[in-house]
């Protein structure tokens, strides 16, 4: 075996069909580096590098792909750096080859002048154990809500208010509402301006899976959802910067979700969790998911790096389609 560490400039067309594989084996979609070359053209906010590739000749044995989203810190907003779509070929795992690539991911993200890195995974995989090795530490996990959706109770929508799927000249209308939603808000809440047209472009999500409500005509909520299988949808991003347009932003997706289960991300928190107990959700922070995160060149505990972030304040704010 001869390995190479290439970055997103490096590979060629030869390397497509192994980065597919594994994108494939580890998150169930068979994308190569073009859509990722895509997404940069477009603005996502990536490392200049991209991401880095562990290739045997050919052949894509690892990978992770690096993002530098804006982050709103209790110190101000600044970039940070995240992980993301890390995988490696079962034939070589703990092999340290995983290791390796972060590692370097690491210096090139220190020698950046990049102050923190985060990554989002799952409480029970192989690799927390790996990211904590490392040096990453559990900032705060993603907060859901369960419902079961009965035909019998469904609600009507509130007078005055309508629902349809937004056409791509409403998009800045809704990112609109997500910087006015997210303002002061700790996490999550500088996304750069195009933020949902980006997502439609690179084909990351479809115009139908976005449900824009109205008020008297004026979009003053919306929602991005999701199948999750096929009794349940998923309300992964819910935006309704006025309070009296959160209730029924539910009951419309409630609607959709009629006589299935409805399964939504609580974010941030301190807006959603309360409406959702209301309502009878089954609310709770005992999940899969967890983001991680880790200072470069300096050691604090899991407690100040939570301050730090302001991950310890239940406004904070992460949603699915923050690039990372």
């Amino acid at each position: 075996m001869t390995l190479r560490l290439l970055t997103l400039a490096e590979l060629g067309p030869e390397h497509e069909a192994g980065i597919a594989m594994l994108r494939w084996k580890a998150f169930n979609d068979l994308i190569g580096a073009e859509w990722l070359r895509r997404r940069v053209a477009l603005g996502f906010p990536y490392a200049d590098y991209g991401g880095l590739y562990a290739a045997d000749g050919n052949d894509v044995l690892a990978m992770v792909e690096v993002n530098r989203p804006k982050f709103a810190l209790r110190a101000g907003v600044e970039t940070i750096g995240g992980f993301a779509y890390v995988c490696t070929r079962p034939s070589v795992s703990r092999m340290g080859l995983m290791k390796k690539l972060l590692k370097e991911a690491l210096s090139r993200e220190e020698a950046a002048g990049i102050r923190w890195m985060f990554h989002c995974t799952g409480r029970g995989l192989v690799a927390h154990a790996l990211y904590e090795r490392l040096g990453f530490m559990d900032v705060g996990a993603v907060t859901e809500a369960y419902g079961f959706c009965r035909p019998e109770s469904r609600q009507t929508l509130t007078a005055g208010y309508s629902v349809r799927q937004p056409e791509k000249k409403d998009l800045e209308s809704l990112d609109l509402l997500h910087d006015e939603f997210a303002k002061g808000r700790f996490g999550f809440s500088s996304r750069p301006k195009g933020h949902l047209s980006r997502w439609v472009e690179s084909g990351g999500i479809a115009l139908s899976s976005i449900l824009m409500m109205a008020r008297d005509g004026v979009p003053v909520a919306y929602a991005v959802t999701k199948p999750q299988g096929e009794r349940s949808i998923g309300g992964f991003e819910m935006v309704a910067p006025g309070p009296e347009d959160r209730v029924p932003l539910l009951q419309a997706l409630e609607s959709r979700a009629d006589g299935n289960w409805l399964v939504v991300g609580c974010s941030p928190s301190n807006v959603w969790e309360p409406l959702l107990a209301e309502r009878g959700y089954r609310v709770t922070r005992d999940t899969w998911g967890v983001c991680m995160a880790m200072p470069l060149g300096r050691e604090l505990s899991a407690g100040e790096m939570r301050h730090e972030l302001g991950a310890d304040d239940p406004g904070f704010i992460f949603h699915l389609l923050d690039s990372f």
